[in-house]
């Protein structure tokens, strides 16, 4: 059974997941097997409304559940970029946000804060430990940060408290 605690950060209410599983399904499979919120658009409906390309986490929890929020807001035409949000299996709680939009070229990104990681040998991100990683809040260890990188033109921000930074960099290894 899965424990979920919560914390409100400025008007985001995020989780802390006890445990978190890796399903390896197809993105085909997955993307029609999954149980999206609140009458969402769809990954389908996305890939027909933007001008880049659309990646989307082979390897998630079978229980998360999607709502994608276009924006501008509520868009469903002239969208230039989305957020995937992987909610819990009662839709309570955020546990990964991920944001995509059309890359801007940049040949390097630099923040003395940020650490450079591997996704594969063809991609490198960069990740930003949040400032109360490691601590306790409230009765939860708070993990995870902010994963960027860009792939085939498309950049991508993975947001998590409860998700460790290996975790976030296997879903990143994971998009397709």
């Amino acid at each position: 059974m899965k424990k979920v605690f919560c914390i409100i950060i400025p008007s985001l209410l995020l989780a802390f997941n006890s445990s978190s599983n890796a399903a390896g399904n197809s993105q085909q499979n997955l993307v029609s097997g999954i149980e999206y919120n609140h009458n969402s658009i769809t990954i389908e409906d996305i890939k027909q409304l933007v001008d880049f390309k659309v990646f989307f986490p082979v390897q998630i929890p079978s229980d998360w559940s999607l709502e994608i929020k276009t924006y501008p807001w509520n868009s469903n035409k002239n969208i230039n970029h989305f957020r995937l949000h992987f909610m819990d299996s009662n839709d309570r709680y955020l546990i990964l946000s991920i944001e995509e939009k059309k890359a801007n070229p940049i040949k390097e990104f630099f923040n003395p804060n940020s650490e450079k990681v591997t996704i594969n040998k063809h991609i490198t991100g960069y990740f930003f430990d949040w400032d109360n990683s490691d601590t306790l809040n409230p009765k939860k260890l708070v993990t995870g940060g902010i994963l960027i990188l860009e792939m085939e033109g498309t950049f991508l921000e993975l947001y998590s408290t409860c998700l460790s930074k290996e975790e976030m960099i296997n879903t990143a290894r994971s998009l397709k």
